[in-house]
């Protein structure tokens, strides 16, 4: 039996030796199309080849690869189908030849055959081939290779690829398939590839890149003509493993036999289902997270949530409900790690984050099918056949529940679920979530401007700080006023950037400008009149504070040149959740799985310096969209776009679609600082930092710090560190010498505290506040009352310092049958806002409080029992 790593070594040698050059697995994340959500198949990261008009530039015009590859998501997406059939999948492999202006329907033909034949030993009398129907060519050729009656012409929907738009490049396939036998198909004399049962298993498609299709459908021959092969290595592994079903080769065996140890369930023909989704899934979640994917709610994160939480359902199912998935990810690191080495780089990476998203599930996943079968239920019940929009909503809302789980769940009890429904709710929590321009049922503040019909403002801050306007509205508050013109220069807040400050003048009338907020691409600009009175329609001068959209502005080239180094140091996982930019500071979140560590932070700093240094050009231009992601600008998923947008670049560096203001060199930036780095919620990290004279600021603060400790330590700056930690280790002796003393003075009261003892139902109970702070001394002046005490008695002493309390419970050991020290201790920690428990004959505990501890110990009998 051929294993599947010898078919993928088997296949890259046989066309490097026909001159191929092999090209390893593009990321999963397009680099070079971000238009995509996922690479889906071998020829993406050929794309520019393909379109290039001549072979002159092109490094090489034969290659071969196996490609990485995800469908789920979008419109090539069979998820719900994945593991109920025997070939669709979500992650998988593509072995690919390519030919860009070199070679064509010939060698492609005959390699195909040749390889499959000569190089991998399948039976020729079962292989067929399709042709598209007008091309007489590839009939002609594949005559040469298989009988006349094993070559079947089909229509467009099987042998056609292209245009991908309303033109471009396109051509004829053809596909060679694979002869199951009779008993595979469906009984019919005249049973040939094109028929819809599942005797013929299409194994290579072969892609004749040949003709231009204008608008008018006309087609012309291309001068270089490519060629574009894709054969599924899992599919391939399947013919040459002699097994009818993908989900039993061998590299989902050895998946679905580590997933029974960890599950401890037995796989079987009536499970099989279930640990066909986990292989399959665990295998998409472990590429996809090691190629820089990090699970969210948006673009690609939520793909792979989807996609783990639907794996994570199926153990359920199968009556396991703890998190496996990370142990089982290292079954596919160990499997593939010498073809993919990132895989080997990220596993601990990947791992934690998987462990961190089944956790999180599995939190809310057992109230959430709660309330589904509940729901089912009650549906059944009223003979009703439909979940209603709203309970879809709240299952994905509360309880992490993706739309097409649900769905996919309902439909196995045979009840259909109101899509509409959900989306209408969707859109009243995008409405709820952000400051609509028709205001929301919360806060109706700009509610004025859709009834009084408010054109756009026409913004001129890019090119100007100061412009004259005409006034078109204002609306009077308490506190301020809120102004209105037809064009204007002041950023109004958005994209994370805070709005502009200035001020609005005439001859005989001021208004200070103390913030501008845009609403729907109106500019709102709020303040308060310093003098005279404003009239509608007339026109005013309006001037931006220069110096503190400088400040801005160099928060925000920092803020684009911070998330490009993120990228370079820490992974291709980085992406912007959210950032504020603001004249005396900046903010930026992004993904990231663990702290950032200060030497990550320290070169942080330095690229982002050196590229200040380096005084870069920064440059703004309008384009396309499309055209700006093929470019390679980075985009949010959480924003939304217009066709036309901005694209910020600083020279070779870094491109962002963004529409904020920004300097024009980046050595205008002056100096960049992080002043703090932290972690905002599970996998986003946060880091604030200033720059420019903010940036001067903080260093002179933190220089002012040093010479105070200089003086207090009195030590030269290079001497101070290795001062500070004499100065800490001494105090920290003294402390234990203080204790040791403590400790002293507690052991001769020994006989005091067994002295003091009550009785309560017939038990001794040693009780006392004692003076020490140390759990480890507190601890063993109760074992020294326990010795003493040899039995029927129970000790509890509490300790504290300023802002804690820490306390101990001992039974001797004839108590415990009756009795647990731990559950006593954790009654005691409750009244302290803390937390404590141990073993039934001694246990800890502690707290915030102090306040109550003398009350404690009046009453600790109420506490035993």
């Amino acid at each position: 039996m051929m294993k599947t790593n010898e078919i993928r070594s088997k296949f890259l040698e046989y066309f490097e030796n026909k001159s191929h050059k092999i090209v390893s697995s593009a990321s999963l994340i397009p680099e070079k199309d971000p238009t995509l959500m996922f690479t889906s198949a071998g020829m993406v990261q050929f794309k520019d080849f393909f379109a290039a008009k001549s072979t002159d530039n092109l490094p090489y015009t034969r290659a071969v690869s196996s490609q990485k590859c995800l469908r789920a998501g979008g419109k090539d997406s069979d998820l719900e189908n994945v593991g109920r059939t025997p070939r669709h999948h979500t992650y998988f492999e593509m072995l690919g030849n390519f030919s860009f202006g070199d070679y064509f329907k010939e060698e492609a033909i005959k390699w195909s055959y040749e390889f499959i034949v000569k190089k991998l030993k399948i039976d020729a009398d079962r292989l067929w081939a399709s042709v598209y129907k007008d091309d007489d060519e590839a009939f002609e050729i594949w005559e040469k290779y298989l009988p006349e009656e094993r070559i079947v012409r089909l229509g467009e929907k099987d042998n056609y690829w292209g245009p991908p738009g309303e033109t471009g490049p396109c051509g004829p396939c053809s596909e060679l398939h694979y002869d199951l036998g009779k008993d595979m198909g469906c009984g019919k004399e005249d049973c040939k590839p094109g028929c819809d049962c599942d005797r013929f298993l299409e194994i290579w498609n072969l892609v004749f890149t040949q003709f231009h299709m204008d608008r008018e459908g006309n087609l012309t021959l291309l001068e270089k003509k490519n060629i574009d092969t894709g054969m599924g290595l899992e599919r391939i592994a399947s013919v040459l493993q002699g097994v009818t079903n993908n989900y039993y080769i061998d590299i989902f065996r050895e998946l679905i036999e580590d997933a029974e140890k960890i599950l401890n369930v037995k796989y079987k023909k009536k499970n099989e289902e279930h640990f066909h989704i986990i292989a399959d899934h665990v295998r998409a979640i472990t590429f996809a997270i090691s190629d820089g994917v990090i699970p969210s709610n948006d673009g690609r994160g939520y793909v792979i949530r989807r996609i783990l939480r639907r794996a994570l359902r199926q153990a359920k199912i199968l009556g396991f409900s703890k998190p496996f998935l990370y142990k089982l990810s290292q079954t596919v690191v160990k499997q593939f790690k010498h073809v993919y080495p990132k895989l080997k780089e990220a596993q601990q990476h990947t791992q934690n984050l998987i462990k961190m998203e089944e956790e999180s599930f599995l939190k809310t996943l057992g109230k959430g099918l709660d309330i589904l079968e509940g729901k089912i239920s009650d549906i059944n019940e009223k003979n009703k056949k439909e979940i209603d929009g709203e309970t879809a909503f709240k299952l994905y809302d509360t309880y992490g529940f993706p739309l097409e789980l649900t769905i996919e769940i309902a439909q196995e009890k045979g009840i259909k679920v109101d899509k509409k429904g959900f989306e209408k709710e969707m859109e009243k929590q995008r409405k709820r979530g952000k400051e609509s321009w028709k205001g929301s049922k919360e806060d109706k503040r700009y509610n004025y401007l859709f009834e009084n019909k408010i054109p756009e403002t026409k913004f001129l801050g890019y090119d100007k700080n100061e412009a004259k306007a005409k006034l078109l509205y204002v609306k009077e508050r308490e506190s301020n006023l809120e102004m209105i013109f037809d064009r204007s220069p002041f950023y109004g807040e958005a994209g994370g950037q805070i709005g502009d400050k200035g001020k609005i003048y005439s001859e005989d009338f001021e208004f200070s400008v103390n913030d501008t907020q845009k609403v729907n691409n109106i500019i709102v600009h709020i303040g308060n009149v310093q003098k005279g009175d404003f009239s509608i329609e007339k026109t005013y001068s309006l001037k931006v504070d220069k110096k503190r959209r400088k400040a801005i502005a160099r928060n925000h080239t920092a803020t684009h040149l911070l998330h490009k180094v993120l990228k370079e140091i820490l992974g291709e996982h980085v992406n912007q959740s959210g950032s504020l930019v603001a004249d005396d500071r900046l903010r930026f979140d992004f993904t990231h799985f663990a702290k950032v560590k200060n030497e990550e932070l320290l070169d942080i700093e330095r690229r982002i310096n050196e590229k200040i240094i380096e005084n870069l050009k920064v440059s703004t231009e309008k384009k396309d969209i499309k055209k700006a992601k093929k470019e390679g600008a980075t985009a949010l998923f959480s924003e939304r776009y217009d066709k036309e947008v901005r694209v910020v670049s600083t020279e070779n560096f870094s491109k962002e679609l963004c529409g904020g203001t920004h300097v024009s060199y980046t050595g205008e930036i002056g100096f960049f600082k992080i002043t703090d780095e932290s972690s905002l919620a599970a996998g986003v990290r946060r880091i604030e930092a200033v720059t420019g004279m903010g940036a001067f600021e903080k260093i002179k603060k933190y220089d002012n710090i040093l010479i105070q400790l200089n003086l207090l330590f009195k030590s030269e700056t290079k001497d101070l560190v290795e001062k500070a930690k004499k100065i800490l280790e001494e105090n920290k002796n003294k402390q234990k010498q203080i204790e040791k003393l403590k400790m002293k003075k507690a052991t001769n009261s020994v006989k005091e505290l067994l002295e003091n003892k009550i009785n309560v139902n017939g038990i001794e109970i040693v009780k006392d506040h004692v003076d020490l702070e140390d759990a480890n001394v507190i601890r063993e002046l109760a074992q020294k009352v326990k010795d003493r005490a040899k039995n029927n008695t129970a000790i509890v002493l509490i300790g504290s310092s300023s802002n804690k309390s820490i306390g101990i419970v001992m039974l001797t050991d004839d108590l415990t049958e009756n009795y647990h020290a731990g559950k006593i201790a954790n009654r005691i920690a409750n009244k302290l806002n803390g937390g404590g428990g141990g073993r039934p004959d001694m246990a800890q505990f502690g707290g915030s409080r102090t306040d109550n501890i003398d009350e404690i110990i009046e009453n600790l009998n109420n506490f035993i029992d």
